[in-house]
């Protein structure tokens, strides 16, 4: 069995790889969207 304390590191470290992600999907998101709005 993994120690609590290494499965709770494990988390956070993939919660902030998911957030990270997520920003950056965000942030192409925006770019799209205004380069779409811009176009119209």
């Amino acid at each position: 069995m993994v120690p609590s304390d290494r499965y709770e590191q494990a988390q956070k470290e993939a919660k902030k790889a998911c957030n990270k992600a997520f920003a950056f999907h965000n942030e192409g998101n925006q770019r799209k969207l205004s380069m779409w709005i811009r176009s119209l």
